[in-house]
């Protein structure tokens, strides 16, 4: 059975079994959190933060509470893609060489979630070697029948962790203009109070085009036209 058409009706305890062979209590309850569904009775007083044998469980963050789900999700999909994530390396003090992102081998999914690679950005170069790439995947999760969007950067340091969801939606077959409406949204609410211009040029294209995820920026940071420069003057 399909849930695709079934928006906001999903109930855990309808699909309990299905539930059960894709994913772990943890993950199920917070799945059900970050989807802001009710969980299913057995799973109301559960503790996700408590670290798990199997699966993903919700971490910490560095800085606030604000990512833990949506890291917890993101780690949950991108287990089996995280080698191809962006990773920042270096020497450090002692000349031995180190790298900003936290591996988690050990935390395997019971899906094989099949992640599709968007686009890789860099927001900026604040010195030679040093960029701040961001990639973003869309992935389908089963049973709850939606799809996420993740954005990954090389390290913890803007979010408290490597990687986040930054949003979801229903099926749709356009999965490039529901990728384009998530996006969106975050650079609008998230990077674009703190940056007057956009992201400064592609690593990567995946799925979404050069010119695609360009015309995204600009709606966002929309180009100057020289007759605005005037205006400035």
């Amino acid at each position: 059975m399909t849930l695709a058409g079934k928006k906001g009706g999903f109930c855990p305890e309808d699909f309990y079994n299905e539930l059960l062979d894709c994913y772990t209590d943890t993950e199920r309850a917070f799945l059900c959190d970050y989807f802001k569904i009710r969980r299913p009775e057995l799973l109301k007083d559960l503790d996700i933060y408590e670290p798990v044998a199997k699966g993903i469980y919700v971490k910490r963050g560095q800085y606030s509470s604000e990512y833990e789900i949506p890291n917890a999700v993101a780690r949950l999909v991108l287990q089996r893609v995280q080698e191809y994530l962006p990773a920042w390396g270096g020497a450090n003090s002692k000349g031995e060489f180190v790298i900003a992102r936290n591996y988690t081998r050990k935390e395997m999914a019971l899906v094989s979630f099949q992640p599709q690679h968007l686009f890789t950005i860099n927001w900026a170069d604040s010195g030679p070697g040093f960029s701040w790439p961001e990639a973003y995947y869309l992935v389908w999760l089963p049973v709850f029948e939606r799809y996420v969007v993740t954005a990954s950067q090389d390290s913890p340091d803007c979010y408290g962790f490597e990687d986040i969801a930054i949003g979801w939606q229903f099926f749709d077959e356009d999965r490039v203009g529901l990728s384009k409406e998530i996006i969106q949204a975050n650079w609008g609410a998230v990077h674009k109070p703190h940056l007057e211009e956009g992201w400064a040029y592609l690593f990567e294209t995946g799925v979404v085009s050069q010119s695609e995820a360009e015309d995204w920026r600009n709606d966002i940071w929309p180009e100057e036209s020289p007759d605005d420069e005037e205006d400035d003057q």
